[in-house]
C-alpha cells in the first residue's frame, strides 16, 4: 500500500555496492568464405564504485587482463609463442586449437568473473551479433553463461532483442551508441573517438591481413 512507503534519507541508505565490469573486443578472420573469430581480448574491473570517478589504472579497481587466440586452418602458432606469452605477467594469454574452444574459453571467463556490466564498442549491431552467430553455427551449448539465467532455448532472432536475451541479468554499455547520443561526430569508430577525446593513439588492424600476424610471435602478441 502506498501509504506505507517511506523515503530513506541518503545518509541512512546502505553504501552502493561495487560493480564488476568486463570490457572486451575481438578480431575476425576470413576462413573458407566465412568470417570467424580469431582472438578475443578483455579487461576486467573487480571493484568499480559507480559513485566516483577513478582512473582506469588505479589499483583500487582490481584490474585484470586476458587474451585468447586460436589456431587458423593449416597455420601453427610460432614455436616460441607459448614461452613468449607466458612472459607477460600482467595479462593472461591462452592459446586454443579451434574457434569453438576459443569461444567456450571466453564464455567460461564470463561465467567465472560474473560481471554486472559488459562494456563493448558497437555491441548490439556488431560484436554480440557476431559471437551469437558463431555460437549458433558451432552449436556451443554453454552459451547461457553469457547471462545470469540458465537458458536452454535456442538463440533465435537477430539484433538487439537476441543480444538482450542472451545477456539477461547483465547491463550492456555500448560505447558506440552512447557516443552517438552524447557527442556530435562524423566518425564513431573507437580509433577516432580515442584520438579526439582521450588523446590516445589506437592501432587499427586490417582484418583481411590477420593471417599474416601468425608469422611470428611479435605480430601475434601485438594483435
Amino acid at each position: 500500500d502506498f501509504k506505507f512507503i517511506e523515503k530513506i534519507e541518503r545518509d541512512l541508505a546502505p553504501a552502493t555496492p561495487p560493480l564488476k565490469i568486463m570490457t572486451f573486443a575481438f578480431k575476425t578472420v576470413k576462413v573458407n568464405d566465412n568470417w570467424e573469430i580469431a582472438g578475443i581480448s578483455g579487461i576486467t574491473y573487480n571493484k568499480v564504485d559507480p559513485e566516483k570517478n577513478v582512473e582506469v589504472n588505479s589499483g583500487e579497481l582490481e584490474r585484470g587482463m586476458f587474451a585468447i587466440v586460436r589456431k587458423l586452418p593449416n597455420t601453427n602458432f610460432p614455436k616460441d609463442f607459448d614461452a613468449r606469452s607466458k612472459s607477460y605477467k600482467d595479462i593472461r594469454i591462452k592459446a586454443e586449437e579451434t574457434e569453438a574452444a576459443l569461444i567456450n574459453s571466453f564464455i567460461g571467463q564470463i561465467g567465472a568473473f560474473d560481471p554486472d556490466v559488459l562494456t563493448v564498442h558497437d555491441a548490439y549491431t556488431s560484436v554480440l551479433d557476431t559471437i551469437l552467430n558463431r555460437i549458433k553455427k558451432l552449436k556451443i551449448g554453454n552459451w547461457s553463461k553469457l547471462s545470469r539465467l540458465k537458458k536452454i532455448s535456442p538463440i533465435d532472432g537477430t539484433g538487439l532483442f537476441r543480444a538482450r536475451h542472451a545477456t539477461s541479468g547483465r547491463l550492456i554499455c555500448d560505447t558506440f551508441l552512447s557516443s552517438r547520443e552524447f557527442i556530435r561526430e562524423t566518425n564513431y569508430s573507437l580509433t577516432h573517438l580515442a584520438r579526439n577525446f582521450l588523446g590516445q593513439a589506437r592501432n587499427d588492424f586490417d582484418e583481411n591481413a590477420i593471417h599474416h600476424f601468425y608469422r611470428n610471435s611479435d605480430y601475434l602478441l601485438q594483435m
